[in-house]
C-alpha cells in the first residue's frame, strides 16, 4: 500500500510541472504549488498513519475530487495544450481510482470474513 501512495505523490509532483508551465504561458501569476501544497502535505500525511482503511478512503476521495476539479476544467477550457494536460491527468486519476478501489475493496473483505 506503501507503495501505492509513493506513486500517487510522484503522479501529482509529475503534473506540477506542465500546469505550472501552462499558466506561466497564460500569463497566470499564481503558483499551481502553493494552490497544491495542502493537498500534498495532507496525502504525505496519511502515509504515517496507521489505519489502512481510513488512509485507502481519504485517497480515493481525493482522487474522486480531482475527477470532478478536471471535469470542470475541461468544460471552460477550449484551447489545444491545456485539454492534453487535462485529458492526460484525467486517464492517470482514472487508474489510480481503479488500483485504489481495489486495495480498499481487499482491505473489506480482509476485515469481514
Amino acid at each position: 500500500m506503501r507503495s501505492l501512495f509513493h506513486d500517487l505523490l510522484q503522479n501529482k509532483q509529475h503534473y506540477l510541472q506542465p500546469l505550472e508551465s501552462r499558466l506561466q504561458e497564460l500569463d497566470d501569476s499564481e503558483s499551481l504549488s502553493v494552490t497544491v501544497a495542502h493537498a500534498y502535505a495532507t496525502l504525505k500525511a496519511l502515509l504515517h498513519s496507521t489505519d489502512e482503511l481510513s488512509i485507502l478512503r481519504h485517497a480515493l476521495g481525493d482522487i474522486q475530487t480531482g475527477f470532478v476539479n478536471i471535469f470542470n476544467l475541461q468544460k471552460h477550457s477550449t484551447e489545444p495544450a491545456s485539454a492534453a494536460i487535462f485529458t492526460e491527468i484525467e486517464g492517470n486519476l482514472a487508474n489510480s481510482e481503479q488500483q485504489l478501489a481495489q486495495t480498499l475493496s481487499g482491505s473489506n473483505r480482509n476485515r469481514n470474513p
